[in-house]
């Protein structure tokens, strides 16, 4: 069928094996790491090529440009620039090195284009590669590169504003603005008064540790309620129109995807599916990690030496963590297959998080909202938990959390194995085959 730049989130249990049945598809398809795409192109079915990775060069001014034309939306731009790099030949322009480099980049990034072969890519280069396929298709969920978070320093900022005569004037006022502004606010992120230009050369020069091409480009921000020389924004990457975007995940947050793209998004939820293996769920105590600390002990004596995922900081307070796996780092491991397992915790996310994504989605200003201990209905569940009174808030929050705990328990893969997953957290999971209150 063309292209009906529909996008369709398929919400599909762990280890149904829709990784597996990609490898049968002519598409582009998109992978959340460089890593999975490698892995994947060892095991793929069709004829296939891969796009090519991030340029990277060894020029950083260049880097640096190419960054903010990405951040910026100026794909044209951008592959101008590299087409500029890779053209000149007997110059002192550009570095030899960076010259080949940008070359084969285009050898490659043609080769992908014009290919009516199946493409492997990843996710943040989907954002901004066009391919021949009517069709795009995410592997896994792709909402961080959709709605992408960083931090920048106010002080870097200065930094720049000292080291530049040309944007002294404009970026003491940009700063002004950012400092004046009250804390803990999602608002509008000010148009930058200077050259972007100008700018880009100035970071290049400079020693800061911010990303501050983001911050330019972004669409709102915060300042840290405790930090205030911390900003941290959000910036939106457009999906490419006139294609049929696929999402494969078990764990999209659908509340976040329906409020983004509205009557676009037709949302396919396939979860409801009888596990091999068992899901017993503890809901009396909530597991935050405010709670862990009364809690934790008590409950590393009830899980004794099965494998634990938790918070980072309370791995520790097992006799068997995980080893580098925990809330937020779960995504793709498959070597817990078949073995049982123990998740504790309920994985709240910093309300800067929720209300950056609140503001994106409703394009207004965000102030603080209050939370409450109350009783909710979601997902079929009527259940008391703390969280915001604002709905749109109260959404974000509860859909990331369930996304969080579900990327922990289908590390076991009880969809197809006997394993045995203990889950402490009053946040029920519609894929639990019993629940203890």
């Amino acid at each position: 069928k063309p292209a009906d730049d529909g996008i369709y989130l398929f919400k599909v249990p762990t280890a149904i094996g829709k990784t597996e049945l990609l490898t049968n598809v002519n598409a582009t398809l998109a992978f959340p790491t460089h890593a999975l795409k490698c892995e994947v192109e060892g095991r793929m079915k069709v004829p296939f090529v891969s796009s090519p990775d991030a340029l990277e060069f060894s020029d950083d001014k260049l880097n640096k440009r190419l960054q903010y034309y990405y951040a910026a939306g100026l794909f044209h731009k951008a592959t101008a620039m590299v087409h500029d790099v890779a053209n000149t030949t007997g110059s002192l322009l550009y570095n030899i090195n960076d010259i080949k480099q940008a070359q084969r980049y285009i050898e490659q990034l043609n080769s992908a284009q014009g290919s009516e072969n199946t493409v492997l890519t990843t996710h943040a280069r989907a954002m901004h590669l066009i391919h021949q396929h009517d069709t795009l298709i995410f592997d896994e969920d792709p909402l961080e590169s959709i709605l992408p978070i960083q931090k920048a320093q106010i002080s870097d900022l200065v930094k720049i504003q000292l080291a530049s005569k040309k944007l002294f004037g404009k970026v003491q006022s940009y700063v002004n603005i950012l400092t004046e502004s009250p804390s803990g606010v999602a608002l509008p992120t000010p148009p930058f008064p200077g050259d972007p230009e100008e700018l880009i050369h100035c970071i290049s020069t400079t020693n800061v540790n911010s990303n501050l091409i983001g911050l330019i480009t972004s669409t709102f921000y915060i300042k840290d309620a405790r930090d205030n020389n911390t900003l941290h924004y959000i910036q939106q990457i457009p999906l490419p129109s006139k294609k049929r975007i696929i999402i494969l995940s078990a764990t999209a947050p659908v509340e976040i995807y329906r409020a983004l793209y509205g009557k676009r998004l037709h949302a396919i939820e396939l979860t409801d599916v009888e596990q091999q293996g068992i899901i017993l769920q503890y809901t009396k105590q909530s597991c935050s990690r405010n709670a862990m600390q009364r809690y934790a002990p008590s409950l590393s004596e009830k899980v004794g030496n099965t494998p634990v995922i938790t918070f980072k900081r309370y791995s520790s307070s097992f006799l068997n963590p995980v080893n580098g796996m925990y809330f937020g780092n779960c995504s793709g491991y498959d070597n817990l297959k078949g073995k049982d397992l123990a998740v504790v915790g309920t994985p709240h996310r910093n309300n800067v998080l929720y209300h950056l994504i609140a503001a994106e989605i409703s394009g207004q200003p965000m102030s603080s909202m209050v939370m409450n201990y109350q009783k909710v209905e979601y997902n079929g569940f009527r259940f008391k938990f703390n969280c915001f009174d604002h709905t749109l808030l109260r959404n974000i929050q509860l859909s990331l959390i369930e996304s969080d705990l579900l990327q922990a328990v289908g590390r076991a893969r009880s969809l197809r194995t006997n394993a045995t997953v203990l889950v402490y957290s009053n946040f029920p999971l519609r894929i639990s085959t019993e629940f203890f209150y």
